[in-house]
């Protein structure tokens, strides 16, 4: 294609250009949300959905956290002074709506014809036994108390914490998680133990996860990439140029993703392995083909002008095709869904541009291998070369005659390729 022979002529600017483009994008990519509501998975518009918001909007919210203390008898004194001012000290962290605790519960008790509600605790912990004994016999005696507030074999107690965090605050859940950590750091001690959960701490782990993920998933995609390319091809250059155009693809997919608010969730986080996986197909075809030309004769520069002629097409449809079929969840009523194909699409075009750009650099600046030099009074044929698999391809020649074929595009980009790739081996 005409409208590429620039990058095979000035590679340098080319390199330069996609540098300039990778680094703004890079800087992108901190940007990226991390979104671990369940909410995406909710199908929209559904009038469940719009029950749940009007129950929220009519109760209160949903978004609690437990705080769960442990000990050999939670009304001890020590216990129940450290149970009050933890409560204290959570009511009143940022975002906090109400605390429930046994040392902030009132309790409802008959006395003839009155009802009488007092504090379970009160403001100082007992020290007394008397009064230690009537706590107890008062928590374990209300129904309403146990099994929520106090275990039955009064071992266990919780501190319930209803919160209303602060609207569109997207690190609220961290910071709120991180400061009751350190309060429970400096109430815990041998024989008390304190341990928070619910939802502030479900998101936090739930975005560190698809963060691990996100740094787990791409490396190993690369390395098996790697791992497969250098059995397959056994050339530095056929290595290492589709690991750093599919590197580049995954820092372009993720800083796009960020310009344009597409958050990181359980569907897209494996957005980047889908572009190393999909996307190096296009690389292994290019190179192929290359290394076609080259042991024909062709010097460099011809060899990926033509290149570049004769893959651009069949390869630009089959991202187009890939893109599409993608793309077609956005028309998905579960928002999930909508994020992943738009991020998808994105990520796969963006891919195809790095691959386009990158690859015929690479090669330009790339010396030739010495494999793939014709020896000088050498006579050019189109037969079987070995470009792939080392003391095994010459023969593909005599036992697959499809190696020699030239006229359908198909055998020329996918089974010619392949073949010379080291796929069908089974029948050598």
């Amino acid at each position: 294609m005409r409208a590429l022979d620039w990058v095979v002529h000035r590679p340098l600017l080319a390199a330069a250009l996609i540098g300039a483009v990778t680094v703004l994008l890079a800087l992108q990519v901190p940007r990226l949300q991390v979104d671990t509501s369940l909410d995406g998975f909710m199908v929209a518009g559904d009038p469940a959905r719009r029950q749940y918001e009007d129950f929220k909007a009519t109760f209160g919210g949903d978004n609690f956290t437990l705080v769960l203390v442990r000990a050999e008898d939670v009304f001890a004194p020590r216990v129940l002074a450290s149970l009050q001012e933890l409560s204290n000290r959570i009511e009143a962290l940022e975002g906090v709506r109400r605390v429930e605790s046994l040392a902030t519960v009132r309790t409802i008790t008959g006395d003839g014809d009155r009802l009488v509600i007092e504090p379970l605790v009160g403001d100082l912990a007992p020290s007394r036994p008397d009064e230690v004994a009537r706590i107890r016999a008062d928590a374990l005696g209300d129904r309403m108390l146990v099994g929520n507030l106090v275990a039955p074999d009064g071992r266990a107690a919780a501190i319930i914490v209803q919160l209303d965090p602060p609207a569109g605050d997207a690190a609220f859940n961290r910071r709120f998680v991180a400061a009751l950590d350190a309060l429970i750091a400096e109430h815990a001690r041998p024989g008390l133990e304190i341990f928070q959960l619910g939802r502030p701490f479900f998101h936090v782990a739930f975005a560190d996860g698809i963060l691990a993920d996100l740094v787990t998933l791409a490396p190993l995609a690369l390395a098996l990439l790697f791992v497969v390319l250098s059995l397959a091809f056994r050339m530095l250059h056929a290595v290492t140029i589709p690991v750093v155009t599919a590197g580049l693809g995954v820092v372009w997919a993720l800083g796009l993703m960020a310009l344009l608010g597409l958050p990181l969730t359980l569907l897209t986080v494996t957005v980047p392995a889908l572009v190393i996986v999909i996307g190096t197909t296009e690389d292994v075809h290019m190179i192929a083909e290359y290394h076609r030309l080259l042991a024909r004769g062709q010097d460099k520069p011809v060899a990926l002008a033509r290149m570049l002629a004769q893959a651009t097409l069949p390869i630009l449809i089959t991202t187009v095709t890939t893109v599409v079929g993608f793309g077609s969840l956005v028309t998905s009523s579960i928002p999930f869904q909508v994020q992943f194909g738009l991020a998808s699409a994105l990520a796969l075009s963006a891919n195809f541009v790095v691959t386009m750009l990158v690859l015929p650099t690479l090669l330009a600046l790339w010396p030739v291998p010495r494999r793939l030099r014709p020896a000088p009074g050498a006579a050019v044929t189109a037969g079987a070369v070995d470009i792939t698999l080392p003391g095994r391809v010459p023969t593909l020649g005599r036992r697959h005659p499809l190696a020699h074929v030239r006229a359908s595009p198909v055998r020329r980009f996918v089974l010619r390729p392949a073949i010379l790739s080291g796929y069908g081996r089974g029948h050598t």
